[in-house]
């Protein structure tokens, strides 16, 4: 289990991001 932490960091970033907006997108319709 040797994962860098910056990479798991931009993982969580890039899927919170993928998802906030897809939520917004919902909500908006």
């Amino acid at each position: 289990m040797s994962v860098p932490e910056p990479s798991a960091m931009m993982g969580l970033g890039i899927v919170g991001g993928a998802l906030t907006l897809w939520r917004r997108r919902q909500s908006r319709q």
